[in-house]
């Protein structure tokens, strides 16, 4: 994914194999196992980065969707099957502090300096879930979509979804985040 703000920054997320990405002022400095997420911004120009990190664990992540809010937080999603995917604060801020099975979905924020994740949790349910898309409204509320096969898929509030279990097979989701990434404010 690829996103400009209004001075011409670019910000591109993907994912890498190599051990050697060219890093810049990184919030995780090593790469994990097999595949790590990495997002990089570089000026108006095109040459020279802000910053550059990768961001994963131990197993294969990738970076689907990016979007910025008016104060240049970068918000990402994905797909992770690292069971320690990086986190902040598990206990309280995430919706999910662990991998539920097989491929999950991610939502990370990172602060407008590229320094540090202000929140980060997994979603998913206990099959594959995979994230693709990442908006941001003008209130910082934060939004979801893609695919999942999960039948314990979070969803809330739960009497008021539009569709509260999976029908089968690849199912569409939508879910809303408020600004804190706590709580989810449906799904």
């Amino acid at each position: 994914g690829v996103i400009a703000d209004p001075s011409g920054n670019s910000y591109v997320v993907g994912y890498t194999t190599s051990n050697d990405f060219p890093l810049f002022q990184p919030i995780q400095i090593q790469k994990g196992a097999g595949r790590d997420v990495f997002l990089t911004k570089f000026n108006s120009t095109g040459t020279v980065r802000a910053y550059s990190t990768y961001l994963g664990g131990g197993g294969d992540d990738a970076g689907t969707g990016i979007a910025l809010d008016p104060s240049g937080n970068v918000y990402l999603t994905g797909t992770t099957t690292s069971l320690n995917f990086p986190t902040v604060s598990p206990t309280v801020l995430p919706v999910q502090s662990t991998n539920g099975g097989g491929i999950d979905g991610f939502v990370s924020k990172v602060n407008p300096f590229g320094t540090a994740l202000v929140f980060s949790t997994y979603l998913g349910g206990e099959a594959d879930d995979i994230p693709n898309a990442i908006a941001v409204d003008s209130r910082g509320a934060i939004y979801v979509a893609g695919g999942t096969r999960s039948n314990l898929f979070p969803v809330a509030p739960q009497a008021n979804t539009l569709q509260s279990s999976r029908a089968g097979g690849l199912d569409g989701f939508l879910s809303k985040f408020n600004p804190t990434g706590v709580p989810l404010v449906y799904s």
